[in-house]
């Protein structure tokens, strides 16, 4: 995979403590960990696909480079950055290949509540 690839801004966003809102129910404290540059794939019929039979729910895969300061646990969300503005739900992070270059994130699309 060559930077050329990797076009896509995006913000890795960890959850902190949760704390208690004034009404009463429990608040995230979202912080951003890394911005980066990350290769963005929708999820289509592809080989690469149809392995990962198991995550039905998944509808994104981000890959990008390895970074030894990330703790990979931390990583609950990723946004991205410009255009769209997407949030979305980690649901795994691997580590491709366990080489150290690489690091796979299936994502699920977190929908915005509608009022109305």
């Amino acid at each position: 995979m060559s930077f050329g690839k990797m076009t896509t801004p995006v913000v890795l966003i960890g959850l902190g403590e949760y704390s208690i809102g004034d009404d009463g129910s429990a608040v995230d404290n979202p912080y951003n960990i890394k911005r980066t540059f990350a290769y963005m794939e929708q999820r289509n019929f592809g080989k690469r696909w149809i392995n990962l039979a198991e995550w039905t729910e998944a509808s994104v895969m981000f890959r990008l480079r390895f970074d030894p300061s990330l703790v990979l646990d931390d990583i609950r969300r990723v946004q991205v950055d410009k255009p769209s503005g997407k949030t979305y739900k980690v649901l795994s992070i691997e580590n491709v290949r366990g080489r150290s270059m690489y690091i796979e994130i299936l994502a699920e699309l977190i929908e915005p509540l509608r009022m109305g």
